[in-house]
């Protein structure tokens, strides 16, 4: 069982990670901007912090 909800968080956090890496590329498009790599570099590590963001703080709301 154990397994199960370890994927299911997995799975979780990835749909927030990647959502959030859709949601910065669609705000820099409609900005107008183009997306290069160096945008890629910076869109990625912040999509990480976020996503890691997240879940610490889902975390601790289940704990209180």
């Amino acid at each position: 069982m154990g397994d199960k909800q370890s994927l299911n968080l997995f799975v979780y956090y990835t749909f927030i990670f990647i959502f959030v890496v859709f949601f910065q590329l669609l705000f820099e498009l409609i900005l107008g901007d183009g997306i290069d790599a160096g945008f890629l570099l910076r869109t990625v590590p912040l999509s990480a912090i976020v996503t890691v963001l997240i879940f610490v703080f889902d975390r601790w709301r289940k704990r209180r």
